[in-house]
């Protein structure tokens, strides 16, 4: 085995210890208490944002996005660890959330978060089903399809008979291996 395969599977058990602690973390986190964060929904133009009110001292598991997203920190401060490592965010702050990517958040002071979606529904249930991964099981199965996410900047492709079933101006197709 050479030294750059023992370091990519170094950095892979890492990710995965990583991921296996968070998960232990949100199993913890649900057993306690929990308490009502402020979210806010916006629509425009095929354009979703949820945006969240942090109260400082909160800890908070994100769920697993399928797609890459914009985030916008507008106020305060957060910890944010995901299987990659951790970091402090510090308002004013805008960056791409990674696809495949569970956060741990850890309001240090009274924050604002903001993620922005593409979706042309309202219905925050479909919104969810179509941009959440249940799992790393499900991502990973995602993956192995290699199931890939066009933009088609056209119509509602719902009816299409590419079998994906989302309703989304994207065309889904598997990319030819």
């Amino acid at each position: 085995m050479s030294v750059t395969t023992q370091v990519q599977l170094s950095a892979l058990d890492r990710k995965l210890r990583r991921q296996k602690q968070i998960l232990e973390l949100e199993a913890t986190c649900k057993k306690q208490e929990q308490v009502d964060v402020l979210v806010e929904h916006f629509f425009a133009n095929g354009v979703y944002a949820r945006q969240m009110y942090l109260p400082a001292g909160i800890v908070g598991v994100g769920k697993i996005h399928r797609f890459e997203n914009i985030c916008v920190v507008s106020k305060g401060k957060v910890r944010v660890t995901t299987d990659e490592g951790s970091e402090v965010i510090t308002a004013p702050a805008t960056f791409v959330g990674k696809a495949g990517v569970k956060r741990v958040l850890l309001a240090i002071e009274d924050t604002i978060w903001t993620t922005f979606h593409t979706s042309i529904d309202d219905d925050l249930e479909k919104i969810e089903q179509h941009h959440i991964a249940p799992s790393y099981e499900d991502l990973k199965l995602l993956q192995e399809n290699k199931h890939v996410m066009v933009n088609n900047s056209g119509s509602d492709h719902n009816t299409s008979n590419n079998g994906c079933g989302h309703r989304c101006k994207q065309t889904c197709r598997k990319e030819s291996t």
